[in-house]
Parts: structure tokens; sequence; C-alpha cells
């Protein structure tokens, strides 16, 4: 991998895979007992707390993906094969911005979110 090669995003993705880190945010909190103690689990408080726990998440995700798209270039990964390139992304998913440029054994894709939500490969 090219250390001088930065980051760059796919515009309104970066929207949608935010809300994505949102709403897992949520539904983890609302899972787990508040971290104030007079809350009780899944009171209207509990509520409050996880909305606004996330909406501070969704708006650090777009504030580092706006920085990473004034960064300029795109960056790119290379992997041998995509068996490793899946390892690595999913274990770096938070690292890496929406339209980054992913080579596999010679093929270019660019790091893309589907419908859902989720991260894919989308070929170029």
């Amino acid at each position: 991998m090219n250390p001088s090669v930065r980051h760059g995003t796919g515009g309104s993705g970066a929207e949608v895979y935010c809300g994505e880190v949102q709403k897992q945010c949520f539904q983890k909190c609302w899972r787990r007992k508040p971290t104030v103690k007079d809350l009780e689990k899944h009171s209207e408080g509990h509520h409050r707390l996880c909305t606004s726990q996330c909406l501070e998440a969704f708006m650090k995700c777009i504030k580092e993906q706006e920085a990473l798209e004034q960064q300029g270039a795109k960056r790119e990964l290379r992997f041998p094969d995509m068996a490793v390139a899946l390892d690595w992304l999913r274990e770096h998913k938070s690292e890496v911005a929406l339209g980054t440029v992913v080579v596999v054994a010679g093929v270019a894709f660019s790091l893309a979110v589907a419908p859902a939500g989720l991260l894919v490969l989308s070929p170029i």
C-alpha cells in the first residue's frame, strides 16, 4: 500500500453511511442498560439519551467524511485476492472512506454504500 495515497469520499453516500452508523449506534445503546444511573432501560429518558448520543456519532461521522473529501485525492488499496480484501475491509471499515479505490488481483472496485447502508465493493 502506498502511504502517500489519501482517502476520497463518494458524495451523498457519506450521509447514507453515517445514517447507518447512527442506526447501529441507537440499536446498541437501546439494548444496553443506560449509562445514567437514574434512567430505566427502555424508558423515555433512555430513548432521549440514545438519540442524543447517536446524533453526536452521526455528526462526527459526517465531519470525518467531509474532512476526507477535502483531502481531494482518492485512496487506493491493493490486495492479492478478494478474501484478503474482504477480511481487511471488515476489520478496518471505520478507517476507509466512501469512494476509495480497491484493486483486487488487478481488478478495480470502488467502496460504496448499498441501499441498506452496507459497504460494498462496486466494480469500476
